[in-house]
């Protein structure tokens, strides 16, 4: 799981309950607290907060009035800052996605996700609600 939790949004997909919670940046001195400083001071370090941000997806079921994550759902998962993201849909292979990096436009030039805002008029959880689809 993430830090610092500004939106979250409930998909439903062929009656399960999909979560996804954006974690939008992460608080140093919690993260950090075992170092004197309160700051990263290893590469180590960085990848702690690096894994901090981003979005966590979870199927999630109730079962007698309690609500408990599914924990060997196929939804779950952690979109970080070095999650590798490929395009799917129309846009996949268009020439407008086609970069030096990837002359094919199938994958984002940069990987991951960091410090989005999310809610009801933006960002990343709200952004999924309106043009994505929940698949496994």
């Amino acid at each position: 799981m993430g830090d610092n939790n500004d939106g979250m949004e409930l998909f439903h997909a062929d009656g399960r309950h999909i979560l996804a919670v954006d974690n939008e940046y992460v608080n140093l001195g919690i993260f950090h607290g075992n170092r004197a400083s309160g700051e990263p001071e290893s590469a180590d370090d960085i990848r702690k907060s690096k894994a901090g941000h981003g979005v966590t997806v979870a199927e999630i079921s109730r079962a007698n009035g309690k609500w408990s994550i599914v924990k060997d759902s196929p939804f779950n998962r952690r979109v970080t800052a070095d999650t590798k993201i490929e395009t799917t849909g129309p846009a996949r292979g268009h020439d407008l996605m086609k970069t030096a990096a990837d002359g094919a436009g199938r994958r984002l030039r940069e990987p991951g996700t960091t410090a989005g805002a999310a809610g009801p008029h933006g960002g990343r959880t709200s952004l999924a609600r309106r043009t994505s689809t929940v698949t496994s």
